[in-house]
């Protein structure tokens, strides 16, 4: 996390969370991680393994597809086109 503009993240949460204050504190803490690590999307960070059963997950629970991003799309996808996606074909879901 070093390489987070925290300025940047703490202007995001107090414009798209203006209105809560009212939050508890770690509720808060929790949100401005979110938003720092991926705009408060949906963490799927692990293995292959890890992260085709939580991919599996959102499709089990009716989600029929995702937006995914990465970090370095040129050099991360080739690992996830070769190492996920396979893992999601055999659970019938690609």
């Amino acid at each position: 996390m070093s390489q987070i503009d925290w300025p940047a993240v703490d202007n995001l949460v107090n414009l798209q969370f203006a209105h809560a204050q009212s939050f508890p504190h770690d509720l808060l803490a929790q949100i401005r991680n979110l938003m720092a690590l991926g705009h408060g999307g949906f963490p799927l960070i692990g293995t292959p393994d890890q992260v085709a059963e939580g991919l599996i997950t959102l499709h089990e629970t009716g989600f029929a597809g995702t937006t995914l991003s990465f970090v370095d799309y040129v050099a991360e996808f080739p690992y996830f086109r070769d190492e996920v996606l396979p893992r999601l074909a055999k659970a019938g879901i690609r």
